[in-house]
């Protein structure tokens, strides 16, 4: 199977030459040609100024690395700051690149750099933009030493839910190094760790290779993450593979497992996810609000309490089960008995007791008035 694709090659002038390089006003041009470009084959490198892909005016090149530039772009006519990457290869590399772009494009994660858009230009390069962050470096503060602890939890916590949402899309990052951490302010002003700079597309860093000599999978992601929180924890990296006793004990399991061998390693970011000793337990917003407990209401003192009326008579019974003694009581008129037009509650006698000392002091204004 032929590794090569082709290319379409534009004219720079609406203009036909002849033989000896004139051209002639008015002429159409001549027919659009198409040349094979070889897989792996570099293209030209972009300037400052450029409009690239009739949409992303480039402004400033941040770095130029294992076929992949980086550009910091104005994308027109939407007038958004976008960081802009460009695979300047073809071949697998190249669809591998827009596969994970794809998949990054529908993915959303509050650890992750968004992902907007991805294609592949006139000149064969592919490319994706992304949203452009603000903050610090991960590893201008391991500079300055390890972390404290409280920090270094909620770091822990940010970086394994980002890579875990990133290998839950099948997408690999391959370069888990402090240069791929950013740490910014959230809107309650809090820290957070977001992870970027994933899906390097063969640009893998070779120090993060794992003892198996593997690279560019998830449990090389693993092994990295190992490395990782091993440098947030320790301002150092394990020598000779050995985690380093000055590892806080609620770190020391997660990172001992993710430096082990292969068949002993976590799979993937979610199993890390999924074994922190110290994820955040937060109600949901939407939880319901806890019992109100209301007090009993009460008139006066304690005893007083006001009590719905029981409603509920007794059920007649059976004509063999009334024995002599019920059948006495039914016949004897009870004592205390009311009539059914007697008031029986308190707060009736009340009001009405109420009402007739208004009307007595009505009478007798009136009277004295006459």
């Amino acid at each position: 199977m032929s590794t090569f694709k082709p290319r379409l090659i534009k004219n720079s002038q609406e203009t036909s030459s002849n033989g000896d390089g004139a051209g002639t006003e008015g002429t159409p041009s001549s027919p659009v040609r198409i040349r094979l470009r070889a897989a792996g084959e570099q293209i030209p490198p972009r300037q400052e100024g450029q409009v690239y892909d009739g949409r992303f005016r480039l402004q400033t090149c941040l770095e130029r690395r294992g076929g992949v530039e980086k550009w910091l772009a104005l994308q027109e006519p939407m007038v958004r700051r976008v960081l802009l990457e460009v695979l300047t290869q073809s071949g697998e590399r190249a669809d591998s690149f827009l596969m994970d772009a794809s998949a990054l494009a529908a993915t959303r994660h509050e650890n992750l750099a968004a992902v907007y858009d991805l294609g592949r230009a006139e000149d064969g390069s592919v490319w994706r933009s992304s949203e452009v962050m603000h903050g610090f470096v991960l590893r201008e503060v391991l500079n300055q030493g390890p972390m404290a602890r409280t920090r270094l939890r909620a770091l822990v916590r940010d970086v394994a839910d980002g890579v875990a949402e990133l290998h839950n899309s099948g997408v690999v990052h391959g370069n888990l190094s402090a240069e791929a951490v950013l740490l910014e302010q959230d809107v309650d002003d809090d820290e957070l760790a977001r992870v970027t700079a994933y899906g390097t597309h063969g640009g893998h860093n070779p120090s993060l290779r794992t003892p198996e000599n593997e690279l560019g999978t998830m449990a090389a992601d693993v092994y990295a993450l190992g490395l990782l929180f091993h440098q947030a924890a320790t301002g150092k990296r394990p020598v000779g593979g050995k985690v380093d006793p000055s590892v806080p004990e609620f770190l020391l399991p997660i990172i001992r497992k993710c430096l082990s061998n292969v068949d002993e390693r976590y799979p993937d970011a979610l199993a890390i996810r999924a074994a922190l000793p110290f994820r955040s337990v937060v109600a949901p917003d939407n939880a319901p609000p806890p019992p109100m407990i209301m007090p009993t209401t009460t008139l006066g003192p304690a005893t007083s309490e006001i009590k719905a009326p029981t409603l509920s008579m007794p059920a007649p019974a059976a004509a063999d089960q009334v024995t002599g003694d019920s059948a006495a009581r039914q016949a004897a008129p009870a004592k205390d008995a009311k009539s059914d037009g007697d008031f029986d509650h308190p707060w009736v006698i009340a009001i009405l007791s109420g009402l007739v000392a208004g009307l007595v002091a009505g009478l007798v204004v009136q009277a004295l008035g006459g």
